[in-house]
């Protein structure tokens, strides 16, 4: 029976990760985005918040493990219609849009612009798991006005452990899904977190910045002799 709600709990989300690309006042080609590939955008401003601006301002933000970059396309303007082109990076795996006119922001009612970067088989990259939770955890907020939500953020993030299992020994993804873990589900995470570090632990090379991770995390839960203890064996093992 859990095996059936977890199944259902997961068709949900990804249901929903779906309909967040289906926007009334955007339109994205090609459907699935690729990296290294040239992808258009037509924004009809007459549909959205923004309708009552004469001009509207575009970014483009390019998601990836290292970070992000902005681009602000060349616009063709066509009555309220805002066309241009975007190439994707090698390594972009999240497409984000912000849309203002001065101070006022168009973000999709707090929910963002937001895009995957698909891969071969056309489903989500690994990576834009961990970048859409980042900018549920607040980046987006500060690059484009959408709404906060570490709820939304988990919920990504667990879909994406779902999707692809090796995360659990992804580093990058971890650090992202350990601090939203532990901010929404507070002490119920403790337990779940530490299961994880002992897994990592107990991988046959465990690497510099691994032990490192794991140090750092059992200093947060206040365990100085277990955070100590991994302290030391990473010095012995690279000194």
């Amino acid at each position: 029976m859990k095996q059936i709600c977890l199944m259902i709990a997961c068709f949900l989300i990804l249901n929903n990760l779906s309909a967040q690309t289906d926007f009334a006042g955007l339109k994205v080609s090609p459907q699935f985005p690729k990296q290294k590939n040239k992808i258009s955008f037509n924004y009809d401003a007459s549909k959205t918040s923004l309708s009552h601006q004469k001009d509207v301002d575009i970014v483009v933000y390019l998601m990836s493990n290292n970070g992000y970059k902005a681009i602000e396309p060349k616009l063709i303007k066509k009555g309220n219609t805002y066309s241009g082109t975007v190439i994707l990076d090698s390594n972009t795996n999240c497409i984000a849009f912000g849309f203002s006119s001065g101070e006022e922001k168009d973000a999709n009612a707090g929910k963002g612009y937001i895009l995957p970067v698909y891969n071969s088989d056309n489903k989500p990259v690994a990576g834009y798991y961990t970048s859409v939770a980042t900018l549920y955890n607040g980046f987006g907020e500060y690059l484009f006005g959408m709404t906060n939500s570490n709820t939304t953020s988990l919920e990504y993030l667990e879909t994406g452990l779902n999707a692809y299992p090796a995360m659990q020994s992804d580093i990058t993804f971890l650090s992202t899904y350990f601090n939203t873990l532990n901010g929404v589900k507070k002490k119920d995470a403790q337990p779940l977190i530490e299961q994880q570090l002992q897994a990592i632990a107990q991988k046959p090379n465990v690497t510099e910045e691994e032990y490192g991770f794991i140090s750092q995390w059992y200093t947060r839960f206040k365990l100085k002799a277990t955070a100590d203890s991994f302290t030391t064996i990473r010095k012995t093992k690279y000194p």
